[in-house]
Formats: C-alpha cells, sequence, structure tokens
C-alpha cells in the first residue's frame, strides 16, 4: 500500500503543468495547448490549469495567453503585454499570438511529431529531409499558424474600405468561439475547452498532413 501511495506520488510529480487563462477560450491558446500537450515530449498529456490567479500560474511549468509576460527560458507564452512586438520571422508583418509563440518555440518538435502520426496510422515510410522539412515548417506557419495569429490579434484580411459580397462563420476561429457554453447550457468552460482542443487537434493535423 504504501509502495503504490509513493509510487502514484512520484508519478504525479512528474506530470507537467501548463496553464492558460480562465473563462472564454480563443483559438490560439487552444491550439497551443494542443501542440504542447499532444506533439512535445515534454508536455505529452500534461495537466492544464485555467485560470487567471497568478499565484497559482506562477507555480506551473509553463503558460500561454496569459501573465503578461514573454519570456522562453522561463516558459512564459503571452502577447497581450503593450511592449509585445514578435514575430515569426523578419519577413512576416504579423505579431505572434501564444499559438504561433508555441510554434515557434516548440513547432519544429510538434510538426516532426504529427509527421509521424500521420505517417504511422497510413502505414508509409517517407524519408524527408532536413530541407524538405523547413519547407513544410514555413509553410505550415504561412498557410495555418499565421491565420490564428492574424485573427486574434485583430489584423484584417483584406482593407476595411472592401466590402465582402458575404460572411464567412465556418472557419476554426468560429467554430471553435461557438464552442464557449451559453448561460443557459451547463457544460463548464473547461469541458467545452477539451472540446475545442479535439477540434483543433483534427485540424492541425490536416494542414500537415496536406
Amino acid at each position: 500500500f504504501l509502495f503504490k501511495k509513493y509510487l502514484n506520488l512520484f508519478m504525479e510529480n512528474q506530470v507537467k503543468h501548463i496553464g492558460t487563462h480562465s473563462g472564454t477560450f480563443h483559438m490560439d491558446e487552444v491550439l497551443g495547448t494542443v501542440m504542447l500537450t499532444k506533439y512535445t515530449k515534454e508536455y505529452k498529456d500534461a495537466q492544464i490549469t485555467r485560470t487567471r490567479d497568478m499565484k497559482v500560474l506562477d507555480t506551473l511549468d509553463l503558460i500561454l495567453d496569459v501573465g503578461a509576460v514573454y519570456n522562453a527560458e522561463k516558459h512564459r507564452y503571452d502577447h497581450h503585454q503593450r511592449e509585445f512586438n514578435t514575430f515569426f520571422s523578419e519577413q512576416h508583418k504579423i505579431k505572434l499570438s501564444s499559438a504561433g509563440l508555441i510554434y515557434k518555440h516548440f513547432g519544429r518538435e510538434a510538426l516532426q511529431s504529427a509527421i509521424d502520426s500521420i505517417l504511422n496510422h497510413y502505414n508509409v515510410k517517407l524519408d524527408i529531409d532536413k530541407e524538405g522539412f523547413d519547407l513544410i515548417y514555413q509553410r505550415l506557419y504561412d498557410n495555418f499558424i499565421m491565420y490564428v495569429d492574424a485573427v486574434d490579434n485583430g489584423y484584417d484580411q483584406y482593407p476595411k474600405d472592401v466590402k465582402a459580397n458575404y460572411k464567412i462563420n465556418s472557419h476554426l476561429a468560429a467554430r471553435v468561439a461557438r464552442l464557449n457554453p451559453a448561460s443557459y447550457e451547463t457544460a463548464t468552460d473547461d469541458e467545452r475547452f477539451k472540446d475545442a482542443m479535439k477540434i483543433c487537434d483534427e485540424e492541425f493535423r490536416e494542414q500537415v498532413r496536406e
């Protein structure tokens, strides 16, 4: 009995703890959480804490989209602070969201893990050299992650004086936003956050597969 008790305590201490803000969730922190907990070795299956209590957040191994600090060495990945001015590269003009920050620092590992998972699922063997991998990494940012950054940071897709002929409400950001529970629903924010993670995980894998 004592051995089992100490073993469980040891295992609990080995589990990483990551945090993000409570309340209404958005596409960027959901996707960032997916990349970390599904596709990185260090944070795979990490326990997720959603709170705005800094006393709690300060105890966690990594936090994203909350805390008003961007410090990769301390694993703090927020982008809401006024002085934040980080881009994916010198060629990019859209500031990073928390998803972009996670991709910038963990994206290569997450991408490789996703590729391996997809190839294993289809029982396919494929050798990708460094040049090819770098190209996929860049394209995944340009074709997907940058969209997440842009939406979360309020960048317009086209000039404001151009009137759209119709609206699109089925994109990933809208699908994630709709999962936030209404006041008359019994589901909790944390329950719906997990549902949103499933959607973002599916989209991430499909974007990699393409």
